[in-house]
């Protein structure tokens, strides 16, 4: 039981890794759209930069100096913080045991860490993708003139638009519920009977040969 159950915690964790490298993209403007779709429920967050820069310099309708950006990336949720974002990922092992004692017997199918992982990845699941676009930034600019006596002087307009090269990184979480509704949803799938003896197998292991830890969860 052990290993196994160590295994899928090793699964709970690299999803927890892969989401927060997908929530830290490279390029400095970029906006990190968070969505996580879970049963009855689908929340979207969004951490966009912190952007701002200047248009530059004009003298006498001339550029003198190009106009300038600066981009500060938004606070990511570090991966100690993820579970503020995410309904819980995690497993009772002795449903895992009850599981694969039904399904496998002995435990000496050489893809039971296949099984675990198809398991896993029946409810949990991302995805990323990047839209590379441009985020108009109106910005202050300085049109300065000199007149045939020398004097100079600023004139409108003093704001001007520049295209700062943006991007969008949009990642999803789809949570189609936990661990143990997918066990049950399995050992429902292998029988029509009625009583289901599969699901009356797995009851009996819970409630009477383990420890009543994961009743709560049955």
């Amino acid at each position: 039981m052990t290993e196994y159950s160590v295994y899928m915690t090793e699964l709970e964790l690299n999803f927890a890794e892969d989401v927060h490298a997908a929530l830290t993209p490279t390029p400095p403007a970029s906006e990190v759209v968070f969505i996580v779709n879970a049963p009855g429920s689908s929340q979207t967050f969004s951490f966009p930069p912190t952007m701002w820069g200047h248009g530059g310099v004009f003298f006498n309708g001339s550029q003198f100096s190009p106009p300038t950006s600066t981009v500060t990336p938004s606070p990511i949720p570090g991966i100690n913080d993820l579970q503020a974002f995410l309904p819980e990922i995690s497993h009772c092992p002795l449903e895992l045991m009850a599981y694969l004692t039904i399904v496998h017997g002995d435990f000496s199918a050489s893809n039971m860490n296949t099984v675990l992982q198809d398991l896993f990845n029946e409810v949990f699941q991302f995805s990323y993708s990047d839209e590379n676009t441009t985020f108009p930034l109106s910005v202050p600019v300085e049109h300065w003139f000199s007149d045939f006596e020398g004097n100079i002087f600023q004139v409108p307009p003093f704001t001007t638009t520049i295209n700062v090269p943006y991007n969008i990184r949009t990642v999803t979480i789809d949570v189609n519920g936990t661990i143990s509704e997918a066990i049950r949803n399995r050992l429902e799938d292998m029988s029509d009977a009625d009583p289901n003896p599969y699901l009356e197998h797995f009851e009996f292991l819970m409630y009477t040969r383990l420890a009543p830890i994961c009743r709560q969860s049955v």
